[in-house]
C-alpha cells in the first residue's frame, strides 16, 4: 500500500536526511557503518538522506544519539550544528 505524502512533508524528509547527512559526515561515519550501529540496511541510511524513506519514530532517539545531538536539534530548522567532537562508534 502506497501512501502519498503532503509537499510539506517531503520538504521536511528531504531537510532531516540533509541534517543527518552532515551529522554522519561531521562524526566521519559511513553509512554503512551507521546502519550496523541501527540494526538496518545501508540503502535504509541512503533512504531516509535523500528524503525518500521516513524513519520509524522508535529509531529516531537512537540516531540522535548517534549523532550526537538532541531530537530537537536533530528536528530544528535551524542548521544542524555540527557535533564539535567525534565520538566513538560503539562496538
Amino acid at each position: 500500500m502506497v501512501v502519498s505524502i503532503s509537499n510539506e512533508d517531503q520538504l521536511f524528509l528531504v531537510m532531516l536526511g540533509e541534517r543527518i547527512t552532515r551529522l554522519r559526515k561531521a562524526q566521519s561515519m559511513t553509512q554503512l557503518q551507521m546502519a550496523n550501529v541501527l540494526n538496518v540496511s545501508q540503502q535504509t541510511i541512503q533512504a531516509w538522506e535523500a528524503g525518500r524513506r521516513r524513519i520509524q519514530i522508535q529509531v529516531l532517539p537512537k540516531v540522535a544519539e548517534l549523532l550526537s545531538v538532541t531530537l530537537d536539534e536533530l528536528f530544528s530548522e535551524e542548521p544542524a550544528k555540527l557535533a564539535c567532537k567525534s565520538s566513538p562508534l560503539p562496538k
